[in-house]
């Protein structure tokens, strides 16, 4: 069972690239996002967290994520359901088609570089 998706998200592990034959690629991490309810009032403090997959081309150029990136996502939810010691599971990924990284990260920035030492001499101190 697959259901149609959307929405915004931040990357919860570190991206993997799998390369998959001669031509294909997957991106594989987890991504997490805040539920939203009934009329789009969010449920603070409550949290979906789940597997994504991106499948492209070799050829084709993949988006480049880093841990704590956000995101928009639009893809599939798949559902898959199971038995674990007999008693019945769910478990969801989501299979994405399109990533469009927002920009905003957690990843650390780089230190700015020192200012230079202003020069030492003094305008007194030159002859003419």
């Amino acid at each position: 069972m697959a259901l149609r998706i959307s929405g915004l998200a931040k990357v919860a592990t570190d991206p993997e690239m799998v390369d998959v034959g001669d031509q294909y690629r997957i991106l594989k991490c987890r991504i997490f996002s805040d539920r939203v309810g009934m009329f789009g009032k969010r449920n603070e403090g409550v949290v979906d967290d789940f597997p994504m997959e991106l499948f492209g081309r070799k050829d084709k150029p993949m988006p480049k994520l880093n841990l704590g990136d956000k995101i928009y996502v639009e893809g599939r939810l798949i559902m898959d359901q199971y038995k674990h010691e007999g008693q019945p599971r769910k478990s969801y990924m989501v299979v994405a088609e399109v990533i469009r990284p927002l920009g905003g990260t957690t990843a650390p920035t780089p230190e700015p570089k020192p200012e230079p030492e202003p020069d030492p001499m003094d305008s007194a101190d030159i002859p003419f």
